[in-house]
């Protein structure tokens, strides 16, 4: 069975806090708890770096030189002999580069 809604609402008590006072012990502490949760979710939210382009943070999506070059249309070799190129990171002794970095790098060519 649920639990009955408390006479007072949390949006209630986010315009008038003091309201909190008229609340029955027993739904003090169900609001409590819930607030208790959401205030934990809310902490991570604000903490996490923002996404971009509406995609998780950390879902980056990563290019070998042969992805790169075939989005440039270009070969590997020219690839690697362009030192303007954005890469971001090696991985062992193969570079990648983040997408984001090769489309902005692409914008900023076009300008």
């Amino acid at each position: 069975m649920p639990e009955p809604e408390p006479a007072l609402s949390l949006a209630d008590l986010s315009v008038d806090p003091a309201r909190a006072m008229e609340l029955p012990p027993c739904e003090a502490a169900s609001l409590l708890a819930k607030v208790e949760g959401l205030a934990a979710v809310l902490r991570v939210a604000a903490a996490r770096s923002p996404s971009t382009n509406g995609k998780r943070p950390g879902s980056e999506v990563w290019l070998d030189p042969a992805a790169v070059a075939a989005k440039l249309g270009i070969s590997v070799r020219a690839v690697y002999a362009r030192k303007n190129l954005p890469w971001s990171r090696n991985f062992g002794r193969t570079k990648r580069m983040a997408e984001s970095d090769l489309d902005a790098y692409l914008r900023g060519k076009r300008r």
